[in-house]
């Protein structure tokens, strides 16, 4: 009978076994995943925080660097080269700036509140759960670290060959105020002159500064003002050198005195011989004898006289031009053109008959050339009469010019420069008041485009950009909380009705996992009592059968958990497919997480090892209990015998 208790005892204790591996998994699965400190354990023993923010951010960039300009997302890709090289910033500059902004330990805390919040809720320890995350103490530091990347990089060049230069490119297409006419290099350089980096660093930090505080909530309203104060001067010489440049000639006559002469000559002068000189000859004649030096100095007076309007400081301007003695140097000049014009018309006229007498009206061609008379006889008897013509052409002609704000105005449209009538409104209300932008500005730029298109397609795309602007702000200044609430919606929307009672079930099951984790026993209990029952006579057999089974199913667990698994059970990646871009951080991240799934199953194998040798040496305590159990109970009836002897005498 004693033997087929025995036989029993062979599929109780394959039972043993699977309940002592069922019941040190839990366990540990208690001791581990349902602990919020497990996993900050994990994390800092993989050094995961400056992981992420050193080592990948700098493989990131490293890799991006190498990006050619059509691989970057639409929007970064208009550049002429690769961003993150034309900015001039280092890789180094960047993970330091990002570090401050967004330090180890601050990101280190938000884990800490996300497990201590979110993993007692999955135990069932609490019934709720709130992440909150704020955001304005990062803002502020990001704005600072900002700044401090645009004093180290090059965003000025970028920048401006991004917006400035196609801008000038545009205005000299166009044809610049004046009729300038002067390369867009040159102009570009005089504009870099004018607007130094150093001033644009400054405006860039101000105009951070006060958007700052708005986007963080701390202010209703903002205002950005750039004013040019300091730059104005600068201009001023700098529009001097373009001038300079420009091809003066044509800048005085066509510009100055040609558009003021319009209201003294029309377009042509008629002539008593019958034939007119233009206006623009009459200024060709003027124009062909001033000197350069003069002309030069002409110009620097109608910069010095101009410039207070372009600059905004004063509302109109009055340049006087003396050309007196370009007059008197022109009388030759046009003398010969009137001369050559009267030579011109008689060799047109005929030979007079015979019996014909030619005959001169007032001032006038003769109506014939008598027969043996040349050019140069014909013309003798008029030359006082081209000298009288020419005075009188010269006559018309003021000796002082006066060009207004009125004739430039008139000017620009008869060029075909109606545009930069605009322009000049623009400069000078730019060069006055500055440029200011404000809330308002903003919120109206959102709802119609900065460029007249909506920021958002759509019927209301105009209304969704605004919003996610105050939904911004309401983050900034409030933080983002995340709730136990919203995880159920989330649950509910992305899936089917049921799968939210299947998660609170599970919550349960990790409920009563961490509560009654020492019941997990009871089962293995009742199983090495039946052993012990089935394999032993008196108390000291069942003992040392229990003892047996729990040591030798023990020792199993303990030997597949310890020298097993360091053989055989770390866990390897031997072939992992990466994509073609960015392949060194893939093979970076995958190495990181390589790395802590070892650490889990390691740390997961040691709690199965040092509890199986726990119960491993419980097994041979009852062992050697069992071995000793004569010796114990005689010990043991000793004293019982002793004390009841004492205290038979202590009641005699």
């Amino acid at each position: 009978m004693i033997w087929v208790r025995r036989a029993l005892i062979a599929p109780l204790s394959l039972l043993l076994c699977t309940l002592l591996v069922l019941a040190l998994v839990l366990l540990q699965i208690g001791d581990t995943f349902l602990k919020p400190s497990y996993y900050l354990e994990q994390l800092r023993k993989a050094n995961i925080y400056d992981f992420v923010l050193l080592d990948v951010t700098t493989s990131v960039l490293d890799e991006a660097r190498e990006v050619e300009l059509d691989g970057f997302p639409e929007g970064l890709n208009s550049f002429e080269e690769n961003p993150l090289l034309a900015s001039g910033l280092t890789t180094e500059d960047i993970v330091t700036s990002l570090n401050v902004a967004f330090p180890p330990k601050w990101i280190e805390d938000l884990a800490e509140q996300v497990f201590f919040e979110v993993v007692p809720y999955m135990t069932s320890d609490r019934d709720q759960f709130t992440v909150t995350l704020k955001a304005k103490g990062r803002a502020v530091a990001v704005v600072g670290e900002i700044k401090e990347l645009l004093r180290n990089a090059d965003a000025y060049s970028l920048l401006f060959d991004e917006y400035v230069a196609p801008a000038i490119d545009k205005a000299v297409v166009q044809q610049l105020p004046f009729g300038l006419e002067i390369s867009s290099q040159f102009l570009q350089q005089a504009v870099r002159r004018t607007v130094t980096p150093e001033w644009v660093q400054t405006q860039v930090e101000h105009i951070l500064d006060q958007v700052t505080p708005y986007l963080v909530g701390d202010e209703d309203t903002f205002e950005i003002s750039v004013q040019l104060a300091g730059r104005t001067e600068i201009a001023v010489e700098e529009i001097k050198t373009v001038f300079r440049k420009a091809e003066v000639y044509g800048l005085l006559y066509e510009e100055v005195i040609g558009p003021a002469m319009s209201g003294f000559l029309d377009e042509s002068v008629h002539l008593p011989f019958g034939f007119e000189v233009t206006r623009d000859e009459v200024l060709q004649s003027l124009r062909g004898v001033a000197p350069l030096d003069w002309v030069q100095e002409q110009i620097e007076d109608v910069i010095d006289q101009t410039a207070p309007y372009i600059i905004g400081k004063a509302d109109d301007f009055n340049v006087v031009v003396d050309i007196t003695d370009n007059k008197r140097e022109a009388r030759g000049v046009l003398r010969e053109l009137v001369a050559s014009r009267v030579r011109e018309e008689i060799s047109k006229i005929s030979r007079c008959g015979a019996g014909r007498t030619p005959t001169f009206a007032s001032a006038g061609l003769p109506n014939c050339v008598p027969p043996g008379f040349t050019v140069d006889a014909v013309m003798r008897p008029l030359e006082d009469h081209v000298v009288a013509a020419t005075a009188s052409i010269l006559g018309k002609v003021p000796d002082e010019i006066r060009f207004t704000e009125a004739l430039l105005r008139q000017g620009l449209p008869h060029l075909g420069a109606e545009d930069n009538v605009q322009l000049i409104d623009e400069l000078r209300e730019f060069m006055k008041d500055g440029w200011t932008y404000t809330d308002r500005d903003l919120r109206h730029d959102l709802r119609y485009g900065f460029d007249g298109e909506p920021v958002f397609a759509g019927d209301r795309g105009d209304e969704q950009a605004v919003k996610l602007l105050d939904d911004i702000r309401v983050l900034m200044a409030e933080g983002w909380t995340y709730t136990h609430e919203d995880l159920r919606n989330y649950i509910l929307a992305a899936t089917d009705p049921g799968t939210l009672g299947k998660f609170d079930s599970a919550r349960e099951m990790f409920g009563y996992l961490g509560t009654f984790k020492l019941l997990i026993y009871l089962p293995m209990l009742v199983v090495l009592v039946s052993i012990g029952f089935l394999g032993g006579r008196g108390w000291s057999g069942r003992f040392l059968w229990a003892s047996w089974s729990l040591l030798l199913a023990a020792t199993a667990v303990l030997i597949v958990s310890w020298p097993v698994y360091a053989t055989i059970g770390h866990p390897s990646f031997d072939e992992v497919a990466l994509a073609e871009e960015f392949k060194a951080t893939q093979l970076l991240v995958t190495n990181k997480l390589l790395e802590v799934v070892v650490n889990v199953v390691d740390d997961f194998a040691a709690g199965l090892r040092s509890k199986s040798l726990i119960l491993v040496i419980v097994g041979l305590v009852g062992i050697a209990v069992s071995l000793s159990w004569d010796r114990l109970m005689i010990v043991a009836g000793r004293r019982n015998v002793s004390l009841a002897e004492g205290y038979e005498l202590t009641e005699s």
